[in-house]
C-alpha cells in the first residue's frame, strides 16, 4: 500500500476496502468501527461537559473524554497496522521452501508474522472492551439528549471487538499451536464474553431511556 489508510478520504477507503485486494480487510474495518465508537464516546462526553444539568458529572466525564481520545488514536493507527500485519504474513508464506533450511526459515517467519497478525486485532478487541467499560460508566450520568449516540458507540465498539476476534482466530488457525496461541485464544474468548454481557445490559438501559 502506497498510502496510509487512515489518511485516505472516506470514499477512497471504502473503494479500496471493497476491492479484490486482500488488505485492508475485516481487521482494518473492525479497527475503524472501534475508532468510530471512541469518537462517538468523545462526542457524548463533550455534549455533557458544560451543561449545568450534568455539573456533578463533569469531572468523571472529562476523565472519560481523555481516555476516549487516546483509544480513538490507537484504533485509528490499528487500521493501518492490521493491513500491514496481514501483508507481512502473506509475504512470509511466499518465502522459498525448496531446502530444509529454507523450509525452517519460512516456518519461523510465518510464526513470527502470524503472531503479529494476531497481536494487532487482540489490541483492537482490548481497546474496544475498554470503550464498552467506559460507556457503562458514563451513560447513566451523561447527556440524555445524546443517548442514541452513546448507543451507537456501544454497537460499534462491540462490532469492532467481535470483528477483531474473528481475525485473531483465523490468524491462529494453522499457523500457531504453542502456549502463546492458547493464551491468546483464552484471552479473546473471555474478553468477548465479558464485553457481550456489558453490551446487552447497556443496550437494554439505553432502549428504556429512548422509550
Amino acid at each position: 500500500m502506497d498510502n496510509r489508510l487512515s489518511e485516505m478520504k472516506l470514499d477512497s477507503f471504502i473503494t479500496v476496502l471493497g476491492s479484490n485486494q486482500p488488505a485492508p480487510g475485516g481487521g482494518s474495518a473492525a479497527a475503524l468501527a472501534g475508532a468510530s465508537a471512541a469518537a462517538l464516546l468523545a462526542m457524548f462526553c463533550r455534549l455533557t461537559i458544560g451543561k449545568k444539568k450534568y455539573e456533578s458529572a463533569h469531572a468523571k466525564v472529562t476523565e472519560v473524554l481523555e481516555q476516549a481520545e487516546k483509544i480513538a488514536k490507537n484504533l485509528t493507527q490499528a487500521v493501518d497496522d492490521d493491513a500491514q500485519a496481514y501483508l507481512g504474513l502473506a509475504s512470509a508464506f511466499g518465502l522459498p521452501k525448496s531446502t530444509p533450511d529454507e523450509a525452517e526459515a519460512r516456518k519461523k517467519a510465518i510464526e513470527k508474522a502470524a503472531k503479529r497478525a494476531c497481536d494487532v486485532p487482540l489490541n483492537v478487541a482490548t481497546e474496544c472492551h475498554k470503550l464498552i467499560q467506559l460507556l457503562e460508566q458514563i451513560t447513566p450520568i451523561g447527556n440524555i439528549s445524546a443517548i442514541s449516540d452513546a448507543g451507537c458507540a456501544v454497537l460499534l465498539a462491540s462490532a469492532g471487538a467481535k470483528g477483531a476476534a474473528l481475525n485473531v482466530y483465523i490468524n491462529l488457525k494453522g499457523n500457531l499451536h504453542n502456549e502463546w496461541a492458547q493464551s491468546a485464544k483464552s484471552k479473546i474468548k473471555n474478553l468477548i464474553k465479558d464485553l457481550t454481557e456489558i453490551e446487552n445490559k447497556l443496550l437494554d438501559r439505553i432502549q428504556k431511556d429512548l422509550e
